[in-house]
């Protein structure tokens, strides 16, 4: 059965041209068990009819030891009711129903093969939990994380990963601009063009892919079929 959470917002925070940070902290000193990559609904109001709710789901990008504060990123889309309630509406005290944990895109580890996680826009929000929560747990198997964006204004939580990538040898982070400036010293590229640029062998590969839906549709023929992967070490996830 699928548990439902008032939380208080407690935390609210734009991180670039299009993406918000939010936190929200379940009340009455109740926590949410979750795996990392799995996702939550809440109630959306309207702006224009706050008693209208409608459910719009996001994925956790907290660590799952982190259990009664929960972290959550949005990128904004004109006009889309989820952007307009972040943006407009939103402010830290407010409460907000909460439902979950969902979904399947989650870590398969009964193996030691090597994690390329592959993200694009808020498709990296799943990857943050699953790195957060392999480091924690202290594994040493080597993580690539390729997170593409348009440009330079639509980049966030690139010295999060900067840094985590400082402290731990084991992961590598690489930020990929599909429309950058000529100032960007980067990779440039979209992500399906980058990632066989840096990893050549994928046969000790378990790849994850989230984001846009043609960019999954799109790095999964080229992975399958062009580079020959292992349909079992490929799992994906494609939302905008």
């Amino acid at each position: 059965m699928v548990s439902s959470y008032t939380t208080t917002c407690i935390h609210k925070e734009r991180l670039c041209s299009n993406a918000w940070e939010f936190k929200l902290k379940l009340e009455d000193g109740k926590s949410l068990d979750f795996t990392s990559g799995q996702f939550v609904i809440f109630d959306v109001p309207s702006v224009d009819a706050p008693e209208d709710l409608q459910p719009r789901a996001y994925s956790i990008a907290s660590s799952p030891s982190e259990k009664n504060e929960l972290t959550f990123l949005i990128t904004y889309k004109e006009g889309g009711r989820a952007s307009r309630w972040v943006d407009e509406m939103l402010k830290v005290g407010d409460s907000i129903t909460m439902k979950g944990p969902f979904g399947a895109f989650t870590l398969k580890e009964d193996d030691d093969k090597d994690y390329v996680f592959i993200g694009t826009g808020s498709g990296v929000v799943p990857f943050r939990s699953m790195i957060l929560d392999l480091l924690e747990k202290g594994d040493t198997r080597k993580i690539d994380l390729f997170f593409g964006v348009r440009n330079e204004e639509r980049v966030f939580w690139k010295e999060e990963f900067e840094d985590l990538a400082l402290k731990h040898s084991n992961l590598n982070f690489h930020l990929c601009l599909s429309q950058s400036s000529a100032d960007w010293n980067g990779l440039h590229g979209r992500v399906n063009k980058v990632v066989p640029e840096i990893i050549t062998d994928f046969s000790n590969t378990s790849l994850y892919v989230c984001g846009n839906p043609e960019m999954v549709k799109d790095l999964k023929n080229l992975l399958l079929h062009q580079l020959e992967l292992d349909p079992q070490n490929l799992h994906s996830e494609g939302y905008v």
